[in-house]
C-alpha cells in the first residue's frame, strides 16, 4: 500500500512539473482595455440618462379616474312628463305587425344591360333563425313553416307576402 502511495504522488509532481511553464509568461499591455473602461463609462452615463428621464415629475391625481376600481354608478333620478296640455285623448296606435324574426341584412344588384342601365336584377339577403336566405322576386322562402312570397325589392327594401293571409310585410335595411 505504501507502494501505490509513494507511486501516486511521484506521478502527480511529475505531472505537475510537466504542466508548469519553464519560462515566466509575458504581461501584455492592451490597447483595448482603456477604450472598453471608457465605453463602460459612457454605457453607464446613458442608463443614468435614461432612468432620470423614465421617473415620473407629477404624481397622478387622487381623483382621476382608476381604470382597477369599481365604483357605484351615481344614481338616475327620474323626471315626470309634464301633464298634456290638449284636452283630445291620444290616438290608438294600430296593432303593430308581428315580428317576423327575419331582418334585411343587404342587397345585391346585377345590371345586365351593356350600359348597366337596362335590366337590373337585385337579390334580397335576408337573415333569420339561424338562416341565410338569397331571394329574387317571385321567390318563395319558409321559416317556422310559414312561406312568403318576395315581392317587389327596390333599393330600400324588400316586400313580403304571407301566404296564409296574403298580409304584406316590408323589411328595410338598417
Amino acid at each position: 500500500m505504501l507502494f501505490i502511495a509513494a507511486g501516486s504522488a511521484a506521478c502527480a509532481a511529475w505531472f505537475s512539473a510537466a504542466m508548469t511553464p519553464r519560462t515566466p509568461l509575458p504581461v501584455v499591455e492592451r490597447e483595448g482595455a482603456t477604450r472598453t473602461i471608457e465605453t463602460g463609462a459612457a454605457l453607464a452615463r446613458e442608463i443614468a440618462r435614461l432612468h432620470e428621464r423614465l421617473r415620473p415629475d407629477a404624481a397622478p391625481s387622487p381623483d382621476a379616474r382608476n381604470l382597477f376600481a369599481f365604483r357605484a354608478s351615481r344614481a338616475v333620478r327620474a323626471v315626470a312628463a309634464p301633464p298634456s296640455m290638449s284636452p283630445v285623448a291620444a290616438a290608438p296606435q294600430p296593432a303593430a305587425a308581428p315580428d317576423l324574426g327575419l331582418r334585411l341584412s343587404g342587397l345585391a344588384e346585377d345590371h345586365a344591360g351593356t350600359d348597366g342601365a337596362h335590366d337590373v336584377a337585385r337579390t334580397a339577403i335576408i337573415t333569420g333563425r339561424g338562416q341565410v336566405f338569397l331571394v329574387q322576386a317571385g321567390e318563395t322562402l319558409t321559416v317556422d313553416g310559414v312561406t312568403y312570397t318576395v315581392g317587389r325589392i327596390d333599393a330600400d327594401g324588400v316586400d313580403l307576402t304571407d301566404q296564409r293571409d296574403s298580409r304584406s310585410r316590408r323589411l328595410v335595411l338598417k
